[in-house]
């Protein structure tokens, strides 16, 4: 068991590193993030708050896991490993249709019917590629061995959660921000498409 010093002395050698890597991944274009700004530009920055809360709880379960056994179960299930990819991939490439397919007609102005929810933002992120390689990384790089390893993993946790919280959030305001110059419905059609399109690099990027 550490003690108070050595907790303390962990968290000033491992913050600062780990906070750049979590700003870095979490504000950079991803699936979760251009969700968010399609939404926070079709619904508003107050109605993608759940999908916000959602998909930053969603990171954090995610690389709680990786830190207390799933990244080894994956590293010796290579098949697991490409399966989820495939899941994941299925997944935001159905969104991304969804996206594609929004009407642009005056009646329901390329609009999807509703905002996502929080349980879809949670989802999001345990079906999104990108967010299994950052966590799995992470576990990777930023964890000390012995009794250090715990308190490493859960320093991670708390980290990604105060960054991720912001930076999706930004995201879901650039999407609010947009509303303005996207009132026409024609408009919002093409951005909807340019996000969908967005999306569907993210994922392939994922794999090549």
């Amino acid at each position: 068991m550490l003690n108070t010093t050595d907790l303390i002395s962990l968290a000033r050698d491992l913050a600062l590193p780990l906070a750049g890597f979590a700003v870095v991944t979490s504000a950079s274009p991803g699936p979760v993030n251009v969700i968010a700004a399609t939404s926070g530009a079709n619904f508003g920055w107050l109605r993608t708050l759940p999908h916000v809360f959602g998909a930053t709880l969603g990171f954090t379960s995610l690389i709680l896991a990786m830190g207390f056994g799933l990244d080894h179960i994956l590293r010796h299930t290579a098949w697991l490993h490409l399966a989820l990819k495939v899941l994941g991939a299925t997944f935001l490439t159905y969104i991304a249709i969804k996206l594609f397919m929004a009407r642009a007609d005056a009646t329901t102005g390329a609009r999807l019917q509703k905002a996502p929810s929080a349980r879809q933002g949670l989802l999001a992120q345990w079906t999104n590629p990108k967010a299994w390689i950052v966590a799995a990384t992470g576990i990777a790089t930023y964890t000390r061995t012995g009794d250090a390893y715990i308190p490493s993993v859960l320093l991670q946790g708390i980290i990604f959660t105060f960054i991720c919280l912001p930076s999706i959030g930004a995201w879901a305001l650039f999407g609010h921000a947009a509303k303005r110059p996207l009132a026409s419905p024609k408009a919002i059609h093409h951005f909807n498409v340019s996000m969908a399109v967005l999306l569907l690099l993210s994922v392939v990027g994922v794999f090549f």
